[in-house]
């Protein structure tokens, strides 16, 4: 074998080599969303949790949404928007009481908590809590995000949670405080 053809089978082999890494790499990903009131949620209540059931809490209930991802990368950026419908608010309630928010997770993910209030991005929600999560660890897990109560209570109605993985479309999720 000439030096020439040894050269074409060591380039051939790197590009396989790269062709297969790539195809091999999974993609980041949210593979479930969990809303509770236990934010120790265990493995076997993640995998019997009913995705297409609509949660029901009451106002005194610490709501936190348990978000397991896959393969996220340092960098990565999760935002998460907590919607109240503004058909539930009573005209005298006051929204902008709402504080700022906390969030928790076991991928060392630091959180720079934005909190937007008073908007109504789609005419009939209203914007009550923002969370900008920026991930600094490369992993898979549970990042874990709890809706901040007002004087200990959550307002009754029916709540919209849009949460974007970098520039990814939105993915929405609902649940009820009665």
């Amino acid at each position: 074998m000439s030096r020439k053809n040894v050269i074409i089978l060591i380039i051939i082999s790197i590009i396989i080599g790269i062709i297969s890494y790539t195809y091999l790499q999974e993609n980041t990903q949210i593979k479930k969303v969990i809303f509770t009131e236990n934010k120790s949620i265990s493995d076997k209540e993640i995998e019997n949790y009913n995705q297409n059931a609509i949660p029901t809490f009451k106002p005194n209930s610490q709501i936190y949404a348990v978000i397991l991802v896959k393969n996220i990368r340092n960098k990565d950026n999760i935002n998460i928007e907590w919607f109240i419908k503004k058909d539930n608010l009573d005209n005298n309630q006051d929204i902008k009481n709402i504080s700022k928010s906390n969030a928790n997770n076991n991928l060392n993910v630091e959180s720079n908590t934005n909190l937007s209030i008073a908007g109504i991005p789609e005419g009939n929600l209203i914007l009550i809590q923002q969370n900008k999560i920026e991930i600094n660890q490369d992993g898979s897990g549970k990042i874990i995000v709890s809706l901040v109560k007002k004087d200990a209570s959550n307002q009754k109605g029916d709540y919209i949670v849009n949460i974007t993985l970098n520039k990814n479309p939105a993915v929405t999720f609902s649940f009820k405080i009665q």
